[in-house]
Formats: C-alpha cells, structure tokens, sequence
C-alpha cells in the first residue's frame, strides 16, 4: 500500500479547505497553529471530549463533544485526526463515512490490519486519505536527501538518523513501553521502510532507520 492520498477527481483538489480537527490536545493545538498558517485552509470546527482542551479554541471556531457531533453539525469538507493512537482507526472510518476527506497523525494505526481497514473506508466511500508525514520537509531530511540524491559521498546503502532533546532524550515517555504507541518516534524508526525507499528513490539504499537514546 502507497502511503498517502487516494487519487480522486482533480476538481477536488481545487476546493478550499474547511477543515474540524478531532482531537484538540497537544498535537490537536499544534495541527490548528499550523494550519491557520494557511490562505487556503479555513479551521471551521474542533471536536474533543474533554472540553477543558477546547476552552482556548481560537475565535469564530465552533467547538462539539465529540466527532459525531462535529460530522453533523460543522460545514467541514476535512477531518484532522488527532487523538490517541488506538482511536485513529474508528475516527477515520466515521470521517470517511461522513464522505470527508481525511488527514491522520501518526502513527495512523496500531497494526498493519487496522490501517487497510482505514484505507479500504476511505476507498469505498471516494474520499483522500492521507498521513502527517511533515518530517522529510524538515532541513535535517531534505539536506540529507540531497546528498543521497547527488551521491556527495558515493554510493550510500544506510542511513541513520538520530535525535536526542535537552536531556538527552526526545521525551521521557519514549524510555517506557507504551500501549498507545509512539508519535515523534513514528517520524523516524517506525515509518515503513519502503515508504522512506520511495522517498529516497532508490532499490540500492538497504536501511534507513532512527535512534532514540533511552
């Protein structure tokens, strides 16, 4: 499976944005910051079921207890998932099913089986798919892909990536095992390999993979 959006008509693709993030903790805030960046892009609606996290919901954007309640209510054409992990397979199944089109954080899914389940709803029911992989814009990714791409140094068959934060660790939650997955280490060590394989564009790169020091 190809990550990323499902092809459908182009007109599609010319629409404005009315997007409802469901999910309006930390990533939730951090989707809408971003995507308030841009001309194209409306944030119409934010669904959550606490609403301690929607008190600082920005002016003119309509809150709701939950996605059901955001599927019916808000004029939103796109759904931004932003819960916790082991709920992003039922949130995308309702979005699609409300025929939005659907942005999903990452990790998408707890298993390779819950994620065809998502890509299938979005298939059936024509509408985009897609997974915030933001990470090989950053400058870290792309210099590194150019010097793979011009092969600066040669033939290049792994790549490694490391990160550490300001104690040495990217989070402290990372050092534990977790039963709701890990998002930052989902940019990095976890992502499929052959999606990394076709971003780089080449059969000769063995591995590419990222340290997470614990």
């Amino acid at each position: 499976m190809v990550w990323g959006f499902q092809a459908r008509k182009d007109e599609d693709k010319m629409k404005k944005i009315k997007l409802g993030i469901v999910g309006f903790g930390f990533m939730g805030h951090c989707d809408a910051d971003m995507m308030n960046t841009f001309e194209d892009i409306d944030l119409v609606a934010v669904a959550d079921t606490n609403p301690e996290q929607m008190k600082d919901a920005p002016d003119g954007v309509e809150t709701y207890g939950n996605i059901d309640e955001m599927l019916a209510n808000a004029d939103i054409n796109v759904v931004m998932v932003s819960t916790p992990n082991p709920s992003h397979p039922e949130m995308v199944k309702k979005a699609a099913a409300a025929k939005k089109h659907v942005i999903c954080e990452k990790p998408a899914a707890m298993s390779v089986a819950e994620y065809d389940e998502m890509v299938e709803a979005c298939r059936k029911n024509g509408v985009l798919f897609t997974v915030h992989q933001q990470r090989r814009w950053d400058k870290d990714y792309r210099i590194m892909k150019e010097v793979y791409d011009k092969a600066m140094v040669g033939d290049m068959y792994i790549i490694k990536s490391q990160l550490y934060g300001v104690n040495g660790n990217m989070h402290d939650w990372h050092r534990r095992s977790c039963k709701y997955g890990h998002g930052a280490s989902g940019n990095r060590d976890k992502i499929p390999k052959a999606e990394y394989a076709g971003y780089y564009g080449r059969e000769s790169l063995w591995d590419v993979y990222g340290i997470y020091p614990l």
